[in-house]
C-alpha cells in the first residue's frame, strides 16, 4: 500500500469515544468501529513487512465511511500508534 494513502482498519472490538464540541463545550459519546491509518514515515507504507508508525483518525459518524470520497479532514486527529502485519505460522 503506498505510504501516502489511508487505510481502513475495521477493529475486533468496538470501543466507546467522547469528543467535546468547541462551541457548546458539551461531552458526545460514540462507537468507534472503524478507523482511518496511515503511515507517518516517507517510504514505510502500512501493510509492509517492518512496523510502521502511523496517524490514527475516528470518525464521529459512521456515515463519514460511506462517502464517495472519504475526507480526513471530517476525522479526530486523536493519536500516533505503530502499526505491524500479524505474523501467521
Amino acid at each position: 500500500m503506498d505510504g501516502n494513502r489511508w487505510a481502513l482498519l475495521l477493529l475486533d472490538r468496538a470501543f466507546d469515544y467522547q469528543v467535546q464540541d468547541p462551541q457548546t463545550k458539551a461531552f458526545r459519546g460514540f462507537e468507534v468501529k472503524r478507523l482511518l491509518i496511515r503511515s507517518r514515515w516517507q517510504g514505510q507504507s502500512v501493510g509492509d513487512a517492518e512496523p510502521t508508525s502511523v496517524f490514527v483518525l475516528i470518525a464521529g459518524d459512521e456515515s463519514l465511511f460511506d462517502e464517495e470520497k472519504i475526507d480526513p479532514k471530517k476525522f479526530y486527529f486523536e493519536a500516533w500508534a505503530m502499526c505491524q502485519n500479524e505474523k501467521k505460522g
